[in-house]
């Protein structure tokens, strides 16, 4: 862990002595001390960073193990760089460029502020890098049937009882902290008002993408991690309230069933079909294409009329 924890060093030395050149000399001995006390802690932030998720970690095969850990140093080293171009204004217009690129659409800097390639940021998505490993949902494949709740927290069920013989079910997995998500709602409500004759959809309500307590975003949505399944249903009537969406609405259970199958962290799409996975989008946001569920359902649909 000695890279882990030289890089770590960076990000502290770097966030202090910027932070410096932000206050008066009176305050400074005091903020030196309260840095110098989290910094007293650095080996123990430095373990957790691999083990946020420890639960699921653990368990994780050689197959896992070896590309996420890999991925993992190399996107700390990538961080670490971009981290420092970012805080450097000659170079902080191109860094957002390439996060923007990276997303998949614009986004306002007053939405992420300072957090980009932050160890938040970090943390979030080398959590979705694992997640998506792991996920058992493969393209072919029998399809996953987790443990979902309703919208109201009163009733517990399982996703394939949503699906109907010979009819395409499109499941989108998002939470209301996921801009991203919340901007593609009307792509989705226009699917599902052009193909609403020949398939079924349902939201999955899971894991925040930007917690307040986590690598949070500036949105109008202020909800913490949850921690429990009532703060989950909460925070996906939050959703229902704002998005207004005819679709179903699902809720994750607090175990993450749903998340852990089919890789759904930040924001993902699926299509089952009789029982099996016939359609795995890509791990949001820069691999989520709303325009492939149409194109499949398009091509769903000419393939039953020409039978």
């Amino acid at each position: 862990m000695k890279l882990e924890e030289l890089l770590y060093k960076y990000y502290y030395w770097w966030d202090y002595l910027k932070s410096m050149c932000h206050v008066c000399p009176g305050v400074r001995e005091d903020r030196l001390a309260g840095f110098q006390a989290v910094y007293q802690e650095r080996d123990v932030l430095v373990a957790r960073v691999f083990s946020d998720h420890c639960g699921a970690r653990l368990a994780m095969s050689v197959s896992v193990a070896l590309p996420f850990y890999s991925a993992s140093l190399g996107l700390l080293i990538a961080f670490a760089i971009l981290r420092f171009l970012f805080c450097t204004l000659v170079f902080r217009k191109l860094v957002v460029k390439l996060f923007i690129k990276f997303a998949g659409c614009e986004i306002s800097q007053e939405v992420y502020g300072n957090s980009l390639f932050g160890w938040e940021m970090y943390k979030a998505v080398t959590a979705a890098l694992l997640t998506d490993l792991q996920k058992k949902a493969e393209l072919g494949a029998e399809a996953p049937n987790p443990c979902v709740v309703s919208a109201d927290g009163q009733l517990r069920s399982h996703l394939l009882d949503f699906a109907k013989k010979s009819r395409p079910l499109v499941v989108n997995f998002g939470s209301c902290t996921c801009p991203f998500f919340m901007d593609r709602l009307k792509d989705f409500s226009e699917i599902m008002a052009d193909f609403s004759d020949i398939a079924d959809f349902v939201v999955i309500y899971i894991s925040e993408a930007h917690p307040s307590d986590g690598w949070a975003f500036k949105t109008n949505f202020h909800v913490k991690r949850h921690r429990t399944l009532e703060e989950r249903v909460q925070a996906a009537r939050l959703f229902q309230d704002a998005s207004k969406l005819q679709a179903p609405v699902l809720v994750d259970c607090v175990e993450n069933e749903a998340n852990r199958a089919y890789g759904a962290l930040p924001i993902r799409l699926c299509i089952i079909l009789n029982g099996r996975v016939e359609f795995v989008g890509g791990m949001g946001p820069t691999f989520y294409k709303t325009q492939e569920v149409r194109s499949w359902l398009t091509t769903w649909r000419e393939s039953e009329l020409n039978v």
